[in-house]
């Protein structure tokens, strides 16, 4: 009967509300913070033509990325602003 006693204060309700509590703010709080991502094609001013290789540089953060053998890229993890 005592471990009985040790389980309901371990599982009681003076433990549950702040465990829902903690886990609704986690969860809430990680759903804010979610990440995007920036895609392009870099191209010639002059011929229009894609540039490989290209480095693209997200200007105020340590991202970039650089261009493919069609001069499109994918920046990650990029998070919400305005740039």
């Amino acid at each position: 009967m005592e471990s009985c006693h040790s389980i309901r204060n371990w599982f009681g309700r003076n433990r549950v509300i702040p465990l829902v509590l903690i886990t609704a703010l986690f969860l809430l709080g990680t759903s804010f913070a979610q990440n995007g991502a920036i895609r392009g094609t870099v191209s010639s001013k002059t011929t229009g033509e894609p540039l490989p290789g290209a480095n693209v540089i997200l200007v105020g953060t340590s991202l970039g990325a650089a261009t493919d053998a069609d001069g499109q890229f994918l920046m990650t993890g990029v998070p919400q602003g305005n740039y």
